[in-house]
Formats: structure tokens, sequence, C-alpha cells
């Protein structure tokens, strides 16, 4: 299996995506940029760690459908690239973001105080997360986190929001 810069988050959705029209090669395209919150879950001592922000842009037909379909704290899973955005500031100084170049998503739980007759995904989901793999040989430091999952699956997501099991 190869990893290389391939990235999975569950979050929701921090407000509702901003959409533009870009012209690439004399075509008009349309992309949509959205902030993600992810859910770091409790350390050892049951206390909540902060969650982590993670900007995401997208394109054409799966950018038309998350403008369409999602709205601020929506839950959704990405699956993209993780790329770094350089550019210089106004005070000359050089700047580096990291972003994920969406690739492929699924709707996740929809919030529920959204109003009557606001667009809902066609889409099913799963009703429930996959079994979380076993911990094989993780250093005993970690044994505790839960980043300790066996390093042959990453096909799939665990409950607590962080994505990766």
């Amino acid at each position: 299996m190869s990893l290389n810069n391939d990235v999975r988050f569950r979050g929701n959705l921090v407000n509702d995506p901003v959409a533009v029209d870009i012209n690439v090669g004399g075509e008009t395209v349309k992309k949509a940029t959205f902030r993600l919150a992810v859910n770091n879950g409790k350390n050892r001592a049951q206390v909540q760690r902060p969650a982590t922000f993670i900007d995401v842009e997208c394109f054409r037909g799966r950018a038309e459908t998350i403008i369409k379909y999602l709205h601020k704290g929506d839950e959704i899973i990405v699956a993209g690239e993780l790329l770094p955005d350089n550019w210089t500031d106004k005070e000359g100084h050089n700047r580096t973001r990291m972003y994920v170049a969406l690739t492929d998503f699924t709707f996740g739980r929809r919030r529920t105080d959204r109003p009557v007759g606001a667009e809902q995904p066609t889409v099913a989901t799963p009703a429930q997360p996959a079994p979380r793999p076993v911990a094989q040989s993780a250093p005993s430091q970690y044994a505790d986190d839960m980043f300790s999952a066996n390093v042959e699956d990453y096909s799939s997501f665990d409950s607590s929001g962080m994505g990766l099991v």
C-alpha cells in the first residue's frame, strides 16, 4: 500500500463553503473552499484535546455538490492531498499554509438545527463506523494514544472524529 501524501479527516464545517468561479485555460470552473474542525478526542486523563482546523479546497462537480448540500456545522469525511500554499504578505514576509486538495468525500451527520426546507444530500451514509483494528506493536509511550493503530489498515475511520484509526 502506498501512503505517499494521502490524508483523511472527519470533521465539521466551521462556516458555509465559499464558492468562487475561476478561469482555467479559458474555461470557468467552480471552486469551493471551507474550513474543517477536526475533533482530536480526549487524552489519557479524559481531558478534551483542542480541535485542529484544516483548510480544504475542491473544484468542479465536487465543489458544486459541497456548496449545494453542506453548511456550517455539517459533518464531512474528506480524503485528499496535503499541499503547501506559499505567498508574500504586504510587509514582504514569506508565508506558508498547508491545505487539503480534496479528491473524495463522504457526507457525515447533518446539523440538526437546520431550517426546514434546507437542501439535504441524498447519499446514504453508513449507520455504524467500521470496527477499530487492534494495536499491534505500538511503542509503550503511545499505547494509550488514538494513533496506536494497525499500520497495515488505513482504510477506515474511527468514531472519535479524528480520521484514521
